[in-house]
């Protein structure tokens, strides 16, 4: 260190603390980065790599930019999923000996920021915290930025990636690197803590401290280890209690419709296919007027509610706000109300800025206006949500007072508190605009006085007041004038009445400066006094807002109120997929389906690119919007208890996981198989493909049985074996659906209806001219076509049961051998026998 500058040396000991993270490192107006923080965000950041003196004789690489512009450098940052320890000068630069002192007073991470540049405003910013002990793993996810923590467990591998699929954190934090192996989890998001800061005692030692009053909750040891966690890395990054987080909500998957990962990929709820946000669920139901309503509507879809009386609560109050038309004076009002949550969080952890204060302002205005719209509607949620949206008129009118109509971006440099809120700050404020008046004055008494005509008084940050004389008219100042500066063409001198006034402008500056941010802090320990019931506030708004846009929406779209019931049951008459039938410019056309006890599996047939897969996600998002509450586009709906959703649609192999596209859709399969209930939805498109048709054939069949006789799920299966048509034969509840197409001219005209009963043709010749193959190899097709048709059909696979497994010599074998005590040679030796015996029993 000693071959360093103090400055240097300085920097070095703050970097060695922080070493995961890019140090930002103070000095002056600017952040500086050095070694190899500068080298690589000098890249990220496309910015100038410089050097900064000399280490061991090499120049020490530097990257730097603006404090006053650093918040866009450090959203690019946090998007690359990088770190960021903010270290700050906190001593006084004119009473410092050597460096001025300066520490790191926040760490910027994705997961745990709540700045509003930071955060994607319709979508919720969590970071979660893996936990496993011996049955399974705890889970929790903590969104600083609303103030909401919650906790799950689950037993298998798959529980943990269905979360994970469902919330997708910025951040993952585990303690256990084994988790990260078990799990084959991506490392680019997964944080590894140090098992000793973060042991189990200690972690239980800060939940205890922070959920003192939490007693009636049913958590598990594993639970409050997971929240303990999340809760202590995400205080460690804040440098702040994080007392605004006084509750834990637990997960339980009874509560709410399962998805799981392969589904809300195949369905693309939130995200599209190739993971973009166009032509999603999402965005076609979401035009919520503020951003915590469209992060509820999307959580809403993320995780739809069972609960009966919950969902028709929903539906009745959509019903009357259409009825009433309250719905579109709702909506105008909630324009421009802004986020009123995350406000409150920052005010709440104290690192509000004036911004979010008149942010919060604005949004008071707005609450009796809204409020008075309610006041004669009954339904329980709406009333519900009437009691809890009070109006803070006490609050407004301090806001009001305190604060300025136009404020700057930070505290800062002042200019933040209303004339007329503190008679001290008046004062000091109006020695200032008296001084602008003795300078004028005394302009022209020195000019007068003088005879100087190019005489000026002036003023500049670095060399303060002045008064300025051409160099022609310097050489005849009085003897009271003291040279301060000498430029080209002119000269700048002091007069003891001028420095006075100096000292005292500059004094009262800086007492004004101090008073304001003293004020503005005292307006911010007021303002936390209330974060707790405007939360409710804000929850109740944010609530409001989702029912009234899904009201606007269902009357925009002429979507209907489904009917929710118990039992096996999904009819719908005249569906329509939500999101094609809003985005296609031709009309789209509309399908039944009942599926119940007599109807239980449907067997889909029909043309590529007929309208399959189309007509089965339509099913699965018509369940999931009326499970939200909303209405849903049909001409009527009746959906029964259904408790999971299971999608194996498309095609994809997983080339970085080693899985080909049928390993995939096997993988797939299974989970279905190992998961699915009676009161399962289960879609299945193309079950088979990926291999050779006997082997695909075999398995469809025999996937289609397991799921009639052990799953007993409500199934709708897309084919092209059309041997799985005689299914109906052996099983009454299987039917047979197909959707319709016509030749013309030896071209295929798709019809999109959805008829009884299985297709005659594929046409995947026809699909193939379409698609621009040659006309020599479409009429070879036809050729060859034709010739395996001609060919003995292959029966479908009998219904048969399923015999005893026979145990082979090789199983025995297996069974007899001790492994723990054989040697590595011994071992070996018996790999060959064991390999022989296998050869001896399944020799051909």
């Amino acid at each position: 260190m000693t071959e360093h500058t103090p400055m240097m040396q300085q920097y070095l000991r703050i970097k060695e603390n922080y070493k995961e993270y890019f140090l930002f490192y103070r000095m002056g107006d600017f952040y500086e980065l050095f070694y190899d923080d500068a080298r690589e965000v000098s890249k990220l950041l496309s910015i100038t790599l410089t050097a900064r003196g000399k280490s061991a004789g090499e120049p020490i690489p530097m990257a730097g930019v603006p404090f006053h512009s650093a918040d866009g450098y450090l959203a690019k940052l946090l998007k690359h999923g990088k770190g960021i320890a903010i270290c700050e000068q906190i001593g006084d630069p004119a009473t410092s000996k050597g460096p001025v002192d300066r520490d790191v007073v926040r760490i910027l991470t994705p997961g745990t920021v709540t700045d509003e540049i930071f955060l994607e405003e319709s979508s919720s910013n969590y970071v979660m915290a893996i936990v496993k002990d011996s049955d399974g793993y705890a889970l929790s996810l903590l969104e600083v930025s609303q103030g909401e923590l919650y906790t799950s467990y689950g037993k298998k591998s798959d529980f943990v990636f269905d979360e994970l699929a469902r919330f997708t954190p910025q951040e993952i934090v585990i303690t256990d690197i084994e988790i990260l192996q078990n799990l084959e989890l991506n490392s680019n998001n997964v944080i590894t803590l140090d098992p000793i800061k973060f042991g189990k005692n200690l972690c239980l030692n800060v939940f205890d401290a922070h959920f003192s009053d939490i007693k009636s909750k049913n958590l598990t040891k594993a639970h409050k280890l997971a929240c303990a966690l999340v809760l202590k890395y995400t205080k460690d990054m804040q440098f702040n209690d994080l007392g605004h987080i006084k509750d834990i909500t637990i997960l339980n998957d009874k509560q709410y419709l399962g998805i799981d990962s392969y589904s809300r990929i195949n369905l693309e709820l939130l995200k599209n296919m190739q993971g973009g946000n166009s032509n999603t669920l999402f965005t076609v139901l979401n035009s919520c007027k503020t951003p915590m309503g469209s992060r509820l509507l999307a959580k809403f879809i993320n995780q739809p509610y069972r609960d009966k009386a919950r969902i028709t609560a929903h539906h009745k109050a959509i019903e009357e706000l259409i009825t009433t038309g309250t719905n579109s004076l709702i909506a105008k009002d909630m324009q421009g109300f802004g986020d009123l949550e995350r406000i409150l969080t920052r005010i709440a952890i104290g690192s509000a800025r004036p911004g979010d204060l008149l942010g919060l302002k604005k949004a008071l205005q707005k609450l009796p206006q809204i409020k008075s719209h309610l006041k004669n509607l009954s339904s329980d949620k709406l009333c519900s949500l009437t009691d809890d949206i009070k109006p803070f008129s006490k609050l407004l009118k301090l806001l009001q007072n305190a604060i300025v109509e136009s404020p700057p971006l930070t505290i800062r440099d002042g200019g933040v508190i209303k004339d007329g809120y503190n008679s001290e700050l008046d004062a000091l404020h109006n020695i200032n605009e008296d001084g602008n008046n003795f300078l004028l004055k005394l302009e022209k008494q020195e000019k007068e006085r003088t005879g100087l005509s190019s005489l000026k008084v002036a003023y500049n940050r670095v060399h303060g007041y002045y008064i300025e004389i051409s160099r022609g008219q310097s050489k005849t100042v009085p003897t009271n004038y003291h040279r301060r500066q000498t430029l080209k063409n002119t000269e700048r001198f002091i007069v003891p009445e001028l420095k006075s006034y100096e000292d005292k402008i500059l004094r009262a500056q800086d007492e004004a400066l101090a008073l304001e941010k003293k004020l503005y802090n005292n307006l911010i320990v007021q303002l936390q006094n209330f974060t707790s019931e405007l939360t409710i506030t804000a929850k109740a708004i944010s609530y409001l807002d989702v029912l009234t846009n899904l009201s606007i929406k269902s009357q925009e779209h002429s979507w209907v109120k489904p009917k929710i019931v118990k039992g096996l049951l999904l009819k719908i008459d005249k569906g329509r997929h939500p999101v094609l039938d809003v985005c296609i410019d031709q009309q789209f056309i509309a399908n039944n389906i009942n599926i119940n006890d007599s109807r239980q599996m449907h067997i889909i047939t029909g043309p590529n690119m007929g309208g399959k897969s189309t007509f089965m996600r339509q099913c699965a998002l018509i369940v999931i919007m009326a499970y939200i509450g909303c209405y849903v586009p049909a001409e009527a709906a009746t959906i029964g208890d259904i408790d999971k959703i299971f999608t194996r649609i498309g095609a994809s192999d997983d080339l970085a996981g080693g899985r080909s596209t049928f390993m995939v859709e096997m993988v797939e399969a299974a989970n279905i198989i190992n998961n699915a209930t009676p009161s399962s939805l289960v879609l299945l498109d193309e079950i088979g493909r990926g291999t050779s048709t006997f082997d695909g054939l075999s398995l469809a069949w025999a996937i289609s049985q397991h799921l009639i006789e052990n799953n007993k799920s409500m199934t709708l299966f897309a084919t092209h074996y059309f041997e799985l048509a005689s299914l109906p034969e052996l099983y009454p509840n299987i039917v047979n659906i197909h959707v319709t197409a016509m030749e013309k001219n030896d071209e295929i005209v798709f019809l999109y209806q959805i008829k009884d009963g299985a297709a005659q043709r594929s046409f995947g010749i026809q699909v193939a001219k379409m698609a621009g193959l040659p006309t020599t190899l479409i009429n070879n097709a036809k050729k060859k076509l034709i010739s395996l048709s001609e060919e003995p059909s292959q029966g479908p696979p009998p219904k048969q049961d399923n015999p005893e497994p026979k145990i082979t010599q090789a199983q025995t074998f297996l069974e007899s051998l001790d492994i723990d005590n054989l040697t590595p040679r011994q071992a070996h030796t018996m790999l060959y026998k064991l390999k022989h015996l296998n050869e001896e029993e399944f020799a051909i």
